[in-house]
């Protein structure tokens, strides 16, 4: 029976290393949010730091994996307008109507309907060419476009969990080993203790080994994931650490995650076609209409010299504008299943990060860990430390 005691001590040690790392990992992510009286209180690391780990994913992200210029390069601009052209040219139709009533309102009423269809077969006789035009300036100023890194840092941000999400999912594998190395290295640690506890029975000698079994499970555990960054291999066995191997793994979740959450085509679409990115669509839409217009109305002269003067033209070019600005966004969404096809936003991303150094790979994951983790290994050694204490009463009480 007198030996029971040291018996259960590696069993509690095992206990004491697997509760701290769990903790250590629950504080990473909650509570999200902060709990108690500044500074004497508590919020999950990401949560608290949310912004700055959003900024820093998204820099890796555009810095490393998405190039916009580059996806969008696959886009064929003439597959794209005979998409759309169909329901554009019915719209073409109705802002005909429109322009004509508002600014010829006689004329138009009194014009004969054969008159008109020419006016309607002019303008779709040179639609085809002014949607490709209008899609091929957007592919070649889609940088200024859309500004990737505030659309993502944005769609982070405005959902609070996703970054959370991101990270658990990233790191799901590297957590769980975290928890369960814990459990091995504290029996370990246990033994030893054993040895030491043979000498020197004082409650001290507990409290002591219980913080440095939470100080060293947590710290080990950590290390392990990230070192060696590059392979070695010692005594013919590979070495390196458990995030880096997992880099095909990683980079599959990861892409499928950023490609259906942040980077989605109507994303991207919503995001080229809003009209407050300082007027660059309004002015390549109003470019190609204006075009459109001039070449639609040359059949006309005649009828648009007596009618209209420069101002009134100038007028019903901006009005024709304003509502291809309007409609072009719907139509484009006849051109989302082309385009998620094309892109391949998920199968880009996930080549890219696969094939990263090793380097830069790691600073995927590493930053959630270097700035805060000294937290993480002294609430480890302070909760071991008060689990030292609550087995020396177990074991010899």
């Amino acid at each position: 029976m007198q030996y029971i005691p040291y018996i259960i001590i590696p069993i509690i040690s095992a206990f004491v290393g697997w509760i701290t790392n769990f903790i250590a990992i629950k504080m990473l992510f909650y509570p999200t949010n902060y709990i108690g009286l500044r500074p004497f209180g508590w919020q999950g690391i990401i949560p608290a730091n949310s912004k700055k780990m959003t900024y820093n994913a998204v820099d890796l992200m555009v810095d490393k994996l998405v190039k916009i210029k580059k996806i969008f390069s696959k886009l064929n601009p003439e597959i794209i307008a005979q998409k759309i052209e169909p329901s554009l040219n019915e719209i073409s139709k109705q802002i005909v109507d429109e322009v004509m009533i508002a600014q010829a309102p006689v004329l138009w009423a009194n014009l004969h309907s054969s008159k008109k269809k020419k006016i309607y077969a002019k303008v779709r006789e040179h639609f085809p060419e002014t949607i490709k035009n209008t899609i091929t300036d957007i592919n070649n100023n889609i940088n200024e476009l859309i500004d990737f890194k505030k659309l993502a840092a944005e769609t982070l941000l405005n959902d609070s969990t996703l970054i959370t999400d991101i990270f658990l999912d990233v790191g799901k594998k590297e957590f769980k080993f975290i928890e369960r190395s814990g459990l091995i290295l504290g029996f370990l640690f246990g033994i030893l203790q054993v040895i030491v506890i043979i000498f020197f029975d004082n409650w001290w000698v507990f409290v002591i080994g219980g913080v440095l079994v939470g100080f060293l499970t947590n710290y080990i555990a950590l290390q392990l994931i990230f070192f060696p960054v590059n392979e070695v291999r010692f005594l013919g066995i590979k070495f390196q650490g458990l995030f880096l191997r997992r880099q095909k793994d990683v980079a599959k979740n990861y892409s499928k995650i950023i490609s259906t959450k942040m980077l989605t085509i109507e994303q991207l679409f919503d995001a080229i076609f809003k009209i407050n990115n300082d007027g660059k669509i309004e002015k390549i839409i109003s470019r190609n209409i204006n075009n459109l217009i001039d070449n639609s109305l040359g059949g006309f002269a005649a009828i648009i010299n007596v009618v209209f003067d420069i101002k009134k033209i100038d007028i019903i070019k901006n009005i024709a504008s304003y509502r291809f600005i309007q409609e072009i966004p719907i139509a484009m969404t006849n051109t989302y299943e082309y385009a998620h096809e094309k892109l391949e936003i998920q199968k880009t991303i996930e080549d890219k990060m696969a094939n990263l150094p090793s380097k830069d790979f790691i600073s995927f994951l590493r930053p959630i860990f270097k700035q805060e983790e000294w937290k993480l290994i002294i609430a480890g050694a302070f909760l071991g430390g008060i689990a030292g204490f609550v087995q020396y009463l177990i074991s010899f009480y």
